[in-house]
């Protein structure tokens, strides 16, 4: 009887270890991602601002893009690497 729980007491801890581990690679992803977005803008030449393609009334859904998108990218991602291990 005391050896279920010590297998049930490993698996617990072995699965909060995975829990925690894949959050900080998911921290970790969307972080990067948000980066890379930022940066691609950024670094753009001053004309690429002025074109009306370009300007804010066009470009509304940025900042919940960049809130919302890297997120769900992410879960993506790591759904489709934790899958196997299911």
């Amino acid at each position: 009887m005391g050896v279920f729980f010590g297998i049930g007491g490993g698996a617990a801890i072995l699965q909060l270890a995975q829990s925690f581990t894949w959050t900080i690679c998911g921290e970790r992803l969307t972080k990067r991602l948000r980066v890379a977005a930022y940066r691609s803008i950024i670094c753009n030449e001053i004309a690429w601002f002025d074109h009306p393609k370009n300007t804010v009334l066009h470009f509304p859904f940025l900042c919940p893009w960049l809130g919302c998108a890297c997120s769900e990218r992410v879960d993506i991602e790591l759904r489709k690497h934790t899958l196997p291990f299911r």
